[in-house]
């Protein structure tokens, strides 16, 4: 098979045009950015001989698909309590409208369904990934636990309940609790999507829905929320502050404390110069890369980063791993080698180029058991391989003395 015919989506390139820094600054965006430019970058920029949408097609992860099909639940269920105007979750109108849903487990199985079907236009989403689908299934009835978890704790205003982005117009809001809404401050080229906001005589709440574990990061989006509402002139003319910030998990809330007039005004400033440097970065082409545990093990574009597969870089990370990642991450392992001879149908010999792999050798046993439906055609003799999320094998007395590595249903091989 020679490079020609390899899918474009399994070989390891530089993308066709890198991304222009966003004119819209959102937590997310500044997040990401702060944390590995390069990443940000990679995962947005412009790849139109893999498919004709915008970014690199992203890695399946099933926590990453648990996240959306919680959100994308707990918004059908906000959503449609809008409409309803039901705005207290021990009311008739609630059971009527959950009624009308079908009920929760319903639900998460609608939104697995609409979460699964998106999936199909990944080309990453092979035979090798499908097992995400029987997983995902699975965990429905913790999915249902939270889901209800979540929606029992909903305060909702009795005076108006709205959703956002079926707003005609940005216009003034007035008292009630307003679902998905859009924040924006064109001075600041900042916006951002406010989960729950509740507008009474006594109260202005912001409330965002977390699927994870607490987080300072999470604590930051809430309080730059507050500040986006503050300044949005349209919602907002009056400049009123949010007097409760609310972090809603299924495990329980926690209660950030909201900020001053004059502490948003030193946390406005500092975060404008934060935007100002990530805005600057990003324009660098490539774009600075920040190796660390925490931003490569997942990520999604790290086969396309030449400074993550410097070997002195994976020293470094190898340093670290054994005491940032739980037991059963440290049994995988990303390795850069170029493929030797074939000793058998499901087994080759390959030269290490760069990997964390303790080892005094360069040599390395290649094993591709045929369950992990693995693209065999893409490991040829001579072709330099970059693979992600190899199995290391546990080798015994008589085994050979060199590394051995298997590839699995979450290996991923991209030719170089």
């Amino acid at each position: 098979m020679s490079e020609a015919t390899v899918e474009p989506i399994w070989l390891a390139r530089l993308p066709h045009e890198w991304p222009s820094a966003p004119v819209w600054m959102s937590v997310s965006s500044l997040q990401s950015i702060e944390a590995c430019p390069r990443r940000w970058s990679l995962s947005l920029a412009s790849y139109p001989d893999i498919w004709s949408y915008r970014g690199y097609p992203p890695r399946v992860y099933l926590a990453t698909l648990q996240g959306h099909v919680l959100h994308g639940a707990l918004e059908l269920i906000v959503k449609s309590l809008a409409r309803a105007g039901c705005s207290s979750v021990a009311s008739e109108d609630f059971i009527n409208v959950m009624r009308g849903l079908g009920g929760y487990t319903n639900i998460v199985e609608r939104t697995i369904a609409i979460v699964l079907t998106k999936l199909t236009s990944n080309p990453r989403f092979t035979a090798r990934s499908r097992h995400v689908i029987g997983e995902l299934k699975k965990t429905a009835p913790t999915l249902r636990e939270n889901l209800q978890i979540l929606t029992s704790k909903l305060r909702l205003e009795p005076a108006y309940f709205g959703i956002g982005g079926e707003q005609q117009e940005r216009q003034v809001l007035r008292d009630g609790s307003y679902a998905e809404i859009e924040l924006r401050v064109p001075s600041m080229h900042w916006h951002g999507f406010v989960d729950i906001l509740t507008l009474s005589e006594s109260k202005c709440e912001i409330v965002d829905f977390k699927t994870g574990e607490p987080s300072p990061e999470h604590e930051e989006q809430i309080r730059i929320y507050s500040l986006l509402w503050a300044r949005d002139s349209d919602l907002n003319p009056h400049g009123r502050i949010a007097d409760t910030l609310t972090l809603s998990y299924s495990k329980g809330e926690v209660a950030v404390k909201p900020l001053s007039s004059s502490e948003l005004i030193t946390f406005e400033k500092a975060l404008m110069l934060r935007t100002n440097d990530a805005l600057a970065t990003v324009q660098q082409i490539p774009p600075r890369a920040v190796p660390s545990i925490g931003n490569c093990t997942f990520c999604s574009v790290r086969h396309l980063c030449d400074d993550y597969w410097i070997e002195a870089t994976q020293k470094q990370l190898a340093k670290g791993q054994s005491e940032a990642l739980p037991s059963e991450l440290r049994k995988l392992t990303d390795i850069e080698v170029e493929i030797e001879q074939q000793e058998s149908p499901s087994v080759w010999h390959g030269t290490i180029l760069s990997s964390r792999l303790p080892s005094s050798t360069s040599s390395v046993l290649i094993r591709i058991p045929p369950e992990t439906h693995s693209p065999s055609g893409l490991i040829k003799r001579g072709r330099r391989l970059r693979i992600t999320d190899a199995l290391v094998i546990d080798q015994t007395e008589g085994e050979p003395k060199f590394p051995v590595i298997s590839l699995s249903k979450v290996s991923e091989v991209f030719v170089v």
